[in-house]
């Protein structure tokens, strides 16, 4: 865990900043992560204000780690872990091409795509 305060300024709010590795398919042979992140939220931090869960926008499902990460936060937080969530789709570019390109894949890598796949997972 890193702390440092907002924007570098001092006189803004310390805050903590959690950078957890992201779960492969296999999340029995990441146990020993899995114990220390739990550990850590349970002895350390004590109190989570946001969850950010970053995932590759290029990606066109919802992958079996990414399910697998938010099962787990599920099981540790409960349903209300989704008040506390923002969805972080990294490689987002808002250039023209890449609008087209998003558009032009199948099934297209629209916003409203991936609400759907989230929403549908919390079903």
């Amino acid at each position: 865990a890193d702390q440092g305060y907002w924007v570098g300024d001092m006189d803004n709010q310390m805050f903590t900043v959690v950078d957890t590795p992201g779960f492969g398919d296999q999340l029995v042979e990441e146990e020993k992560t899995i114990e220390n992140l739990v550990a850590t939220l349970r002895d350390e931090i004590k109190y989570v204000h946001v969850f950010i869960l970053a995932f590759k926008q290029s990606d066109n499902r919802m992958t079996n780690s990414l399910r697998s990460m938010i099962s787990l936060f599920e099981k540790m937080f409960g349903k209300k872990f989704w008040d506390n969530a923002i969805l972080e789709a990294t490689h987002w570019n808002h250039g023209e091409d890449a609008i087209r390109i998003r558009n032009d894949s199948n099934p297209p890598l629209t916003e409203k795509f991936w609400k759907d796949e989230f929403n549908n997972i919390l079903k």
